[in-house]
């Protein structure tokens, strides 16, 4: 076993958040684009003196304003290649990644050929750079997620220290973890599923599968269209139909069929490691916001609430996921 690093974390995020940093312009670009337009009249005195600098002052922010909605649209421009780039590829832009990075993914976004190489290298980059503090803080950050059992922060937290020691040929950390992550989120969707979608079943089939990525896509992050990648790559690749012989949409190495059943051998990527890991963090993400609103929607802080679904919960996507599910013949749910 290679000699155990350090463990004096860097945690100190040099940029803030893509979320943080969004939501931070968003509000100054609109704080700064509803000053007054028109001028403020001036009168006479001190008063006066003080009226027409108030409204000078308001023209020119108002322009700084229109400046920063230009910026921000180009921002948009170069998000919006990376959200391309990465789903093309089999990622999505995760809500704790920087500004910085996804305009740097963006300008990849921009060259032409195959970029999966140069795809893999900037996130591998960016999680295990620095001592691997950006991953640590994403793993570390799930002792605050109240939805996750402390045996299971227990199991996730040995995971994503075994992952920082891969270290290819000598030992290849993505062989073990793998499997093991993806047990895991085998374990919360299954969960997830029966608690709040009320459904009973042994195994993720077809029809669970379609109720839980509606349930999921009825609550991804709306501050953000990069969330809807994650649910396609979790439900339509990662749990795509895969029989013996047969390769699925996505490719054999990261398919959970294949995977979990001995068929593919060579998934032990710290690419495809990391791609679970982003992925089980956005499982536990929305699991905990439904856990959120089941807490806001309980009769004891909601007494208005009438006809809760199992878990208190109103959500018109969730509900219909559930309720189609449930209409469905017996043979049909139980293939």
């Amino acid at each position: 076993m290679p000699k155990r690093r350090s463990r004096v974390y860097r945690l100190s995020r040099k940029s803030p958040s893509l979320r943080e940093q969004a939501e931070q312009m968003a509000q100054l670009a609109s704080d700064l684009a509803t000053w007054p337009h028109k001028p403020v009249e001036a009168g006479s005195g001190l008063q006066g003196l003080w009226n027409a600098f108030i409204g000078i002052a308001g023209r020119a922010l108002t322009n700084l304003g229109y400046v920063v909605f230009s910026v921000a649209s180009q921002v948009n421009v170069q998000a919006d290649l990376a959200k391309e780039l990465a789903g093309k590829y089999g990622w999505f832009i995760h809500g704790n990644l920087t500004l910085p990075f996804v305009l740097k993914l963006g300008e990849i976004g921009k060259a032409t050929g195959n970029r999966r190489t140069a795809v893999a290298a900037a996130f591998i980059d960016y999680y295990r750079s620095d001592n691997w503090a950006e991953f640590r803080r994403m793993t570390i950050d799930w002792n605050r997620i109240s939805a996750l059992e402390p045996r299971r922060r227990r199991v996730l937290r040995d995971l994503s220290n075994t992952l920082m020691f891969h270290d290819p040929p000598r030992y290849n950390a993505a062989n073990v973890v793998i499997p093991a992550v993806i047990a895991q989120i085998d374990g919360l969707l299954a969960r997830f599923a029966a608690e709040t979608l009320n459904l009973t079943f042994n195994t993720l089939g077809y029809n669970e599968r379609k109720a839980l990525a509606t349930a999921f896509a009825s609550n991804i992050d709306s501050h953000f269209g990069f969330e809807e990648a994650a649910v396609d790559l979790i439900f339509n690749v990662l749990y795509a139909t895969a029989y013996y012989r047969m390769v699925p949409e996505g490719g054999r190495m990261l398919s959970r069929h294949k995977i979990i059943h001995g068929e593919a051998l060579g998934y032990g990527t710290l690419a495809n490691a990391l791609r679970l890991f982003l992925m089980l963090d956005f499982v536990i993400r929305v699991i905990q916001r439904y856990h959120d609103e089941k807490l806001a929607d309980t009769p004891s802080s909601n007494p208005n609430a009438s006809n809760p679904s199992p878990l208190g919960l109103e959500d018109v996507g969730l509900r219909s996921a559930v309720e189609g599910l449930q209409m469905l013949p017996d043979d049909e749910k139980n293939k």
